[in-house]
């Protein structure tokens, strides 16, 4: 590393561990904070997974004599399955350290062992976070941590396993690398880019140990400027030098007999269109209760549970329904120490036997105040329209937004703001929700390339499709005074075309007087 480029940040926030009752955790940092006497103050928020009691001894241990002030609360129980099973549980615990921001490094570690039995035989573990403390010329600010988590238990049958995708959110839009710390279990391997487990070959039965790194690197040249006056730089997405943030993500996955079917919907629960996507970012405001809900679907199981990976006080309320539906409400108020802190919340679908896929999404929590904008979205076979009533969001001008493509145009007609666009133009995503297909863009804020100084509001609008419902529905939804950030969806219906050919250059269409055919292969929609 460069000389003074960066202050080292490791922290290992497990304490005395008994011997084979560690099954993995996750770090978050909240953003750095500098004091008024010129040191800094930083908090971790530690998620410990076990299964049974899952008691937390942590002790943190400052090296070098850099810390002034160290305040550890209690870790919390977050989630629990019905109390005798064992079968997961986690815990939540803060940690804020004061730190003179002079020294060489900082240093906050602890160890211990032992790991859960596993097929990989490791024993000893280790959690860390590793953070470079210059103030970055891009926002002239040190700094911020990817936001990653998993649930405490992931369970999948052995012939079904495809992938597991992690959470891997960087705040400052920094590319992020996920990457083996310690080696890679048996035919499992890491796309790096996108931070997505995959199997390959036959998995092994048993428990999997994974010790995974997150780390971000700037997509923009960068200089680092630190507290005593020397600099760095870092290239833009050049990996070949420190990363900006690291951080230790540690998990066991138990790969389980083989199941009879691996459809999802049907032994395996699926979630359904009205759950967060993965990866996408809610906004919640101090003092107001945030609600998240999911639906998943086993048509011929029954899900009994949902597990979560949340903040302490958040609640959840389980139902469950006819044609193998159940639904779960997590409920979270932010408190003053959660402002513009970015919370992980991580969750899947559980029967008696299987799991479905994990989910994440990450809160932004703000100050702001709590007011009401007005939008609709229609949905027709090949194409969406949106419209933004101008009188609930003061001060906002369509010379200032632009869709996910800026060479896409929005237009105005003196009472809203207008876009229109097909299914394939404009930056418009497909994503598969398990029940429906939706199609997805955004409204987002622009800067003028000749502005100086800018007090406009920020604006970020996600808007979408869901077929093949055919329904167009407008209604109000919450959005923030500094920044206007919503969602709004509606349903159309979609249609699907089928054609066979006579063989696998796609040239001779069979007619339809010459229906019905069976088809060998190469079916093409």
């Amino acid at each position: 590393m460069e000389t003074g480029a960066a202050v080292l940040l490791l922290v290992a926030l497990l304490g005395t561990s008994s011997a084979s009752s560690f099954y993995g955790d996750s770090i978050s940092l909240s953003p750095v904070q500098k004091n008024s006497d010129g040191t800094y103050k930083v908090t971790f928020h530690h998620r410990q997974n076990g299964r049974n009691d899952c008691q937390n001894q942590s002790s943190l241990v400052c090296e070098g004599g850099v810390c002034t002030d160290l305040d550890r609360s209690g870790a919390l129980r977050t989630d629990q399955n019905s109390v005798g099973e064992g079968k997961w549980c986690q815990t939540e615990e803060h940690t804020s350290a004061t730190f003179q921001p002079n020294g060489t490094s900082l240093t906050l570690r602890d160890s211990g062992c032992c790991w859960s039995s596993n097929r990989e035989q490791k024993s000893n573990w280790m959690s860390h976070a590793e953070l470079d403390l210059g103030v970055r010329s891009d926002s002239y600010r040190i700094n911020n941590c990817p936001v990653t988590a998993t649930v405490s238990s992931l369970r999948v049958p052995q012939n079904c396993f495809t992938q597991l995708r992690l959470l891997a959110h960087d705040p400052d839009e920094d590319a992020v690398r996920c990457r083996f710390a310690s080696g890679s279990p048996a035919n499992f391997t890491l796309d790096e880019t996108t931070c997505t487990l995959r199997g390959s070959n036959e998995l092994q039965l048993g428990s999997h140990v994974f010790e995974l790194t997150v780390e971000d690197f700037p997509t923009r040249n960068i200089t680092l400027t630190y507290a005593d006056g020397s600099t760095a730089t870092r290239d833009a997405s050049s990996m070949n030098l420190p990363p900006l943030c690291k951080l230790r993500l540690q998990f066991i996955m138990d790969v389980l007999p083989p199941a009879s079917s691996c459809v999802a919907g049907d032994l395996l629960p699926m979630f359904l269109s009205r759950t967060p996507s993965h990866g996408e970012v809610l906004h919640a405001s101090v003092g107001q209760t945030l609600q998240l809900y999911a639906q998943a679907q086993a048509q011929n199981d029954q899900i009994q549970r949902f597990q979560v990976s949340g903040p302490q006080n958040m609640t959840k309320e389980f139902r469950s329904g006819s044609d193998g539906k159940a639904e779960v409400t997590l409920s979270w108020t932010p408190k003053e120490s959660d402002a513009n802190k970015l919370v992980p919340v991580c969750f899947t679908a559980e029967t008696a036997t299987t799991q479905s896929d994990m989910r994440c999404v990450v809160v932004k929590v703000t100050h702001s105040t709590i007011m009401q904008g007005r939008a609709s979205v229609q949905c027709l076979p090949n194409k969406m329209t949106v419209a933004l009533e101008k009188a609930s969001m003061p001060d906002i001008s369509e010379e200032f937004l632009s869709l996910r493509d800026p060479s896409c145009t929005l237009t105005t007609n003196g009472t809203h703001i207008l876009g229109t666009m097909s299914f394939s133009t404009c930056g418009t995503k497909l994503e598969d929700k398990g029940d429906y297909i939706v199609f997805k863009n955004e409204i987002h804020s622009i800067e003028l390339s000749n502005e100086v100084i800018i007090r406009r509001n920020k604006v970020k609008i996600d808007f979408y499709c869901e077929f093949p419902k055919t329904i167009s529905v407008s209604n109000f939804y919450s959005l923030h005074q500094a920044d206007y950030i919503f969602t709004e969806s509606s349903f159309g219906s979609f249609g699907y075309s089928f054609e066979i050919f006579k063989d696998g250059n796609f040239t001779n269409r069979v007619q339809p007087d010459a229906y019905p055919v069976a088809a060998k292969r190469h079916l093409v929609c």
